[in-house]
């Protein structure tokens, strides 16, 4: 029986996760953001029905969008680190086979 032979870089593995976790976090930023325009469009920078047309596109369109994608950024960087755990587990149980 062959085994099939798996390896990781763990330095690029943890350069991944950190792209992954920042990117997460530059979206937060970016909502937030983006909801302080939105209450600013409703607190009458923009009065009538463009103001209110364009907080709530932000709000009911745009928002939900990022939030996807911050969710999957996290859900990306979560299975990279998962991944990582178990590929050095392996590593682990084999190293000590032979020790």
């Amino acid at each position: 029986m062959s085994g099939i032979d798996v390896q990781m870089d763990y330095e690029l593995v943890d350069q991944m996760i950190k792209i992954f976790d920042n990117g997460a976090q530059q979206l937060q930023e970016t909502m937030q953001a983006m909801q302080a325009v939105a209450q600013k469009m409703r607190g009458g920078a923009l009065l009538g029905l463009g103001g209110d047309d364009f907080a709530e596109a932000l709000e009911k369109i745009l928002a939900p969008r990022i939030q996807k994608l911050i969710d999957k950024f996290k859900e990306l960087a979560g299975d990279v680190k998962f991944a990582k755990d178990a590929i050095q587990r392996g590593d682990m149980t084999a190293r000590g086979r032979f020790l």
